[in-house]
């Protein structure tokens, strides 16, 4: 199975901005009401974190934040101790070590993350054992929750370029496990700017952002709703 990358294009004129808000609201909720059926949908505004230099942590460290918030950790504690810590000592990030640790205080010793055992906890040392074990823990996830990952990164145009093509990048690389699907809500044209921004005004963004997206469909013009 191929795991799929779908872009939203929306494109907002000219009506107000609280009119703006509420069109895109009302549709991003009424997505994740049908997709909720299937999925466990996780929300990430990208805008709000790139500011950090590291988008693979940013994402799955609100991803884990989201999911711990909405299981029931008593019931869970032995995956939560056994599985997700286990592959964040894989992937090996402090950012990521500090999330769990904060939201699972009573659960996982802190000293579990601080001061890891040197025979059980293996240092990447390739992109492909990076990947390995990010799609590990995506796989233990998916478990935790019962159903398939259902990612949606919003405000991808706002972003500064550098970390938009650097997302880009990580999603497209290193989450390719098959129970995770991503749905990007962005103005792809605005996303063609930014990406010229980045490599020249002669690069084809229009070409580039297509190696990513297995589908694409529009949103109508909002005004042409009014």
């Amino acid at each position: 199975m191929h795991v799929f990358f779908l872009c939203v294009n929306y494109t907002i004129m000219t009506l107000r901005f609280k009119d703006n808000i509420k069109y895109v609201g009302t549709t991003y909720e009424n997505i994740v009401k049908e997709f909720k059926k299937k999925y466990f949908v996780f929300y990430f505004n990208s805008w709000e974190h790139d500011l950090y230099n590291n988008p693979m942590e940013s994402l799955i460290g609100e991803l884990l934040m989201k999911i711990a918030s909405e299981i029931d950790l008593e019931t869970k504690e032995t995956t939560i101790k056994n599985d997700v810590k286990d592959r964040l000592k894989e992937v090996g990030s402090k950012v990521l070590s500090r999330v769990i640790k904060k939201i699972t205080a009573d659960i996982i010793e802190i000293e579990d993350f601080t001061e890891p055992k040197k025979d059980n906890t293996p240092k990447i040392t390739s992109i492909r054992s990076q990947k390995e074990a990010v799609n590990n823990l995506l796989q233990e996830l998916s478990n935790i929750t019962g159903k398939r990952i259902l990612i949606i990164v919003d405000e991808l145009d706002r972003c500064k370029p550098s970390y938009a093509v650097e997302l880009l990048e990580v999603v497209k690389h290193f989450f390719t496990h098959d129970d995770v699907v991503f749905l990007f809500g962005t103005n792809k044209s605005e996303l063609e700017h930014t990406i010229r921004s980045l490599y020249g005004q002669g690069f084809n963004g229009y070409k580039y952002l297509n190696r990513f997206f297995d589908f694409e469909f529009s949103l109508p013009s909002i005004d042409n709703m009014y």
